[in-house]
């Protein structure tokens, strides 16, 4: 029962609670539940989300600049290299031919100024193609920036394709050489060029009756050529020995330079009986029989093929290419029977011989490596003189490389680990020689060194049969430069002591004038623009015998002082190539992303001799090697 109000009275207090009201209240129990409305959580204040973007974008600045100035720099240190590599590839040119490319129109320089033009770098290989066999992979380098990340992906696709699935296989189970060691022993040994080779089973294209020993013939000697149960026979008895049943003429070609290692003879045929009776088998060179005789096998009297020789066996001679590839080279087989023996027929179905042999291998050996001298000052131009041999049997049709290195190691790296400067040998003969002057520079550091020499650089072009004699060094000397011994000055002589003059009565002094504050002097430049030096000094003028390119008479010159002749217009990102006249000096421009790069024009370390061309942004050189 619910209430909510009771009145109440009473006789004795009615006067007293006359009007009194009283309220009773139940406690409810509504099972209500406490609501989580005063702990739900504090959203971020405006002010708060604006602080943590501005750090965000603080972090993400400092995290750019820092990743562009590493992506400069890398961009650089490739500009540089390549560049020097270039520069190499043209001192080979000059070394082979007298001049620098290109050729001129009219043949043999010097050209007419109108032929000079700069050669710039346009993304291809191929912009100065006359160097191209001078450098590694016979592809001309261009500027980082040419090269989109879809053109290099697109060369990765293309031009690697079996080192992509090589990977791609060795990161499956069984593919791998840990997985799979069988099949690694074997590509160890086909890298080192020692896989044998066998020439297939040949049956004989010539078979006779030979009657250089024995007393009785073999009939139908024309059935041994194939297998199908038609028979050569002989009869033979006590004390008697047959003819030679000559096979010849088995159609090999082993090619030369090869290494005979075994032969192996197989003869399928039956006897007229039981008794187990074998045909004997000797080789053929030339014109006569030689060698040991192989009695293996005892004939039945159904067909079974029985192996002569083996993959090792000479059969007691020995053996050339020339030997195996003869017509005449083949097998005789005969019977010969003692007085107890039985009158037996032997028939021969068929006869094959295997050749197994080495195939030639080349092998590149560095022959000698010398300087011109033992010991340079820092930078000093340097000649490598290189002897590469082919000491191998076989020669070499297929295009390697030979690669230098001023600062090589005393041991020799694998041929995939390398990518130095050098030069292209197109062939090479078993046994010739190919000798090579590279003109370079030495370190700019004093030190010990050694110029490493290393044929068939990376990637490893030439199987070979030793690889580990591919690479050799000579060591020399940086020393540094000898400080100047100063001239003395010479003693002064004293002058006499002059006669006193009487002091004259002194005049009135005059007024002296004000003295003008005199102005700064800046010193340098702090504000350089192309073709000025910021408070280095320029750079020397060019050699006497040069005049500028476009001045009255000029056959040569430094070209980049005239724009008609530069590179100007041409964009920055680019290897800009000039070369005088004469072609006897050139210049190789570009622009490094670092300004402040010590090696750049306007800077301490810089190699360039001359200025950047006119109207262009170029701050790094590479220069002729004089």
């Amino acid at each position: 029962m619910k209430l909510s109000r009771l009145f109440l009275s009473s006789p004795h207090s009615a006067k007293a609670s006359r009007g009194r009201q009283f309220t009773v209240h139940r406690k409810k129990s509504d099972n209500r539940q406490p609501t989580t409305d005063n702990f739900k959580p504090k959203a971020f204040t405006l002010i708060e989300l604006m602080i943590v973007i501005t750090i965000i974008a603080i972090l993400g600045s400092i995290g750019f600049f820092a990743f562009d100035n590493a992506l400069n720099r890398g961009r650089d240190n490739r500009r540089k290299q390549e560049l020097k590599a270039v520069q190499g590839a043209l001192s080979s040119y000059y070394q082979d031919k007298g001049y620098f490319p290109p050729d001129c129109i009219a043949g043999q320089p010097p050209c007419t100024p109108t032929e000079i033009k700069p050669i710039v770098s346009d993304g291809s290989p191929d912009w100065l193609p006359q160097i191209k066999p001078y450098l590694k992979d016979q592809k001309l380098p261009n500027d980082p920036k040419q090269a989109s990340t879809f053109n290099n992906l697109l060369a990765l696709v293309l031009q690697k394709p079996k080192s992509i699935a090589s990977n791609l296989l060795a990161k499956l189970p069984g593919f791998s050489s840990k997985d799979n060691p069988q099949k690694n022993n074997l590509a160890q040994s086909e890298s080192k060029g020692q896989v044998l080779a066998a020439t297939t089973a040949n049956p004989p294209g010539t078979t006779a009756n030979d009657t250089s020993g024995g007393t009785i013939a073999w009939s139908s000697p024309a059935n041994t050529v194939s297998s199908n149960n038609i028979y050569a026979t002989v009869t033979a008895g006590a004390n008697q020995t047959t003819n030679y049943l000559y096979l010849s003429n088995f159609g090999f070609a082993v090619p030369t330079g090869s290494t005979i290692n075994g032969i192996e003879v197989r003869v399928e045929s039956k006897a007229s009986n039981s008794n187990g009776y074998s045909i004997p088998a000797i080789l053929r060179k030339g014109a006569s029989f030689t060698g040991n005789i192989d009695n293996t096998g005892g004939n039945t009297t159904t067909d079974q093929t029985f192996l002569k020789g083996s993959t090792t066996s000479l059969w007691g001679s020995t053996w050339t290419p020339a030997d195996i590839n003869s017509t005449s080279f083949g097998v005789g087989l005969y019977v010969t029977f003692g007085g107890s023996a039985v009158s037996t027929t032997f028939s021969v179905d068929y006869v094959t011989i295997t050749v197994h042999y080495t195939p030639p291998i080349p092998n590149l050996l560095i022959q000698q490596v010398s300087l011109n001298k033992p010991t340079f000052t820092p930078g000093e131009a340097m000649t490598i003189t290189n002897t590469v041999q082919n000491s191998g049997s076989a020669n070499i049709s297929t295009a390697f490389f030979v690669g230098y290195n001023t600062q090589g190691p005393v041991s020799a790296p694998a041929c995939s680990s390398i990518t130095w400067s050098g030069y292209d040998i197109f062939s090479l003969n078993a046994g010739a020689s190919d000798v090579h002057n590279t003109n370079t520079t030495a370190p700019i550091t004093p030190g010990t060194y050694q110029v490493g020499i290393y044929a068939d650089e990376n990637p490893c072009q030439i199987t070979e049969s030793n690889e580990t004699d591919n690479y050799a060094y000579v060591t020399y000397t940086v020393a540094a430069a000898p400080s100047p011994t100063p001239t003395p000055l010479p003693t002064p002589v004293p002058s006499p002591t002059p006669t006193p003059v009487p002091t004259p009565a002194p005049s009135p002094t005059p007024t002296p004038a004000a003295t003008p504050s005199p102005s700064a002097t800046p010193i340098g430049n702090p504000d350089p623009t192309p073709g000025e030096f910021a408070g280095n000094p320029p750079p020397p003028n060019p050699p006497a015998t040069l005049t500028p390119i476009g001045a009255s008479g000029s056959t040569g010159g430094t070209p980049e002082q005239n724009p008609a002749y530069n590179c100007s217009g041409k964009g920055e990102a680019v290897y800009c190539y000039i070369v005088s006249a004469d072609r006897s000096y050139f210049l190789l421009w570009t622009r490094l992303d670092n300004l402040k790069d010590n090696q750049s024009v306007w800077n301490a370390g810089t190699q360039c001799r001359y200025l950047p061309p006119s109207g262009t942004n170029f701050n790094f050189c590479v220069e002729a090697q004089k």
